[in-house]
């Protein structure tokens, strides 16, 4: 999707304030933390994008936490992510797949050989 699709896109949101955009991503600002709390549903529904409330406030040279509380910023993924097929693609590699103990293994080799987001990707709902 172009930066003008998503700008229209977004604006039809309710309480959408304003869109920043970046290479792979986009923030997408609402006035208030349920029209951002609804919005997230909405997109996730949709398919196609991730969302996520927005880390912000960090200082620098701190961790950030895993854990970022409600707030009206939303972080949208608006590249591709592996769908559940190309993620069974990818586990299908590891002996023993059909079993917990097999995806934790191929869980731990994917972020050991790759950028650790990837587990994160195919799931509707972000950590």
């Amino acid at each position: 999707m172009d930066r003008a699709k998503l700008q229209q896109h977004f604006r039809k949101f309710d309480g959408f304030k304003r869109i920043s955009f970046h290479q792979d991503y986009v923030f997408v600002c609402f006035h208030q933390l349920e029209q951002a709390a609804a919005a997230i549903d909405r997109i996730h529904a949709e398919g196609g994008m991730l969302a996520a409330y927005a880390k912000h406030g960090v200082a620098s040279g701190t961790q950030p936490s895993i854990v970022v509380p409600p707030n009206p910023i939303l972080y949208v993924s608006v590249f591709p992510y592996f769908g559940e097929g190309e993620l069974t693609t990818i586990f299908q590699q590891y002996e023993g797949f059909d079993s917990i103990e097999a995806a934790k293994r191929g869980l731990e080799d994917l972020n050991a050989t790759t950028n650790p987001a990837l587990a994160l990707i195919g799931s509707p709902h972000p950590i």
